[in-house]
């Protein structure tokens, strides 16, 4: 679960930069419309830059809110027992026999690999499936898997 946080607080500082670089091309075109002579008929184009630069600003507010929150729940709470339990839940270790029927069913798409998936939080099974694939040369279903946890964590 704390890698989740991470994660999440990982895209929400993407987003911000990926607002902020929005923000700069929006600048760009702001100063052009208002450095050409006819700027009184670009003035709607001009408005719809501010406000779409309004509202991305406002955006990241909330991110860097967000952001802010969660590093101080992290790190007050990251030690905390609950985290250690539900790591080792994740990562625990079925036996051999359960682990090659789950693997079996999933890569003969009889059990697919969603989030309701037995071993989706597992590690071990995940990485054993992107190599089966990656062994296979099927990169699609790679990017798939990956696409999926990607998903699943924002």
């Amino acid at each position: 679960m704390l890698d989740l946080v991470r994660k999440a607080i990982e895209a929400l500082k993407y987003k911000v930069n990926s607002n902020l670089a929005e923000i700069k091309i929006n600048e760009t075109k702001f100063r052009n419309l208002l450095s050409e002579k006819d700027s009184k008929n670009n003035q709607e184009a001009i408005n719809k830059i501010l406000e779409t630069n309004k509202a991305l600003l406002s955006e990241n507010f909330d991110f860097i809110n967000v952001q802010v929150t969660l590093f101080k729940f992290l790190e007050k709470y990251q030690h905390h027992e609950i985290f250690r339990s539900t790591e080792q839940l994740q990562n625990k270790k079925i036996d051999d026999e359960s682990f090659s029927k789950y693997f079996e069913r999933t890569i003969n798409g009889v059990l697919p690999f969603t989030i309701d998936h037995p071993l989706y939080d597992n590690i071990d099974f995940f990485k054993k499936l992107i190599q089966y694939y990656e062994d296979r040369e099927d990169y699609e279903k790679c990017a798939e898997l990956l696409n999926s946890k990607n998903n699943h964590l924002l």
